[in-house]
């Protein structure tokens, strides 16, 4: 469908890419805390106890998990755009970078080094597909931007604040239930409709 759109309305092709971005950055965040909040119970029921040292290599790598849904995107957005040459460019610095930091990051932080290398790496990708893309089309504004970083930083700190009172299971659960909720009811209104559905209706 982009693909398509990309050719012919180019417009309502980057409506859709700026939906998706949002919904992208508001379907992660619920993954995200569960993994952060409920690791050790993940880990704990999944595996033995020597495999104890997960649950943090988790947390950490949830981070991960937007920058692989933004990066994605973007990937297919330059090779639909037709900038092949430049995102081969991006990949060939990431893959050099991925290379030198495992070989002076992993010897010395061991586990978590490797933690550290495959979320560099990760930002990188997502960093500079964004960046290119952003530069070439201004897709997103700097109200979406604020909305994509302040969603994950707001659920995070309800859900680690109330984890104490309520236990990390309850908080957990309360914050991703009233979360999930009001994205439900008030999503589409906040950050556009997914798949730009709106647009498509308004330019016809």
């Amino acid at each position: 469908v982009l693909a398509t759109l990309w050719s012919q309305k180019r417009d309502q092709a980057k409506d859709m890419v700026r939906n998706n971005v949002l919904w992208m950055a508001a379907l992660a965040t619920p993954v995200m805390v569960f993994f952060y909040m409920e690791s050790k119970l993940i880990i704990g029921t999944l595996y033995p106890a020597e495999y104890g040292p997960a649950i943090w290599m988790q947390q950490l790598l949830v981070v991960a998990i937007p920058l692989s849904f933004i990066s994605n995107l973007f990937i297919y957005l330059m090779v639909t755009a037709g900038h092949v040459p430049a995102l081969l460019f991006i990949t060939s610095l990431a893959t050099v970078l991925c290379f030198a930091s495992s070989h002076y990051i992993i010897p010395q932080y061991l586990l978590a080094g490797g933690c550290y290398v495959i979320i560099t790496t990760r930002f990188f990708v997502a960093f500079s597909t964004f960046f290119f893309c952003q530069v070439k089309y201004r897709i997103i504004t700097a109200s979406d931007g604020l909305k994509a970083l302040t969603i994950p930083a707001l659920l995070f700190a309800a859900a680690t604040t109330l984890s104490p009172i309520l236990t990390t299971h309850g908080a957990t659960f309360l914050v991703l239930g009233v979360y999930l909720l009001l994205l439900y009811t008030k999503g589409t209104q906040l950050l556009g409709c997914l798949g730009g559905a709106k647009a498509g209706k308004t330019a016809s």
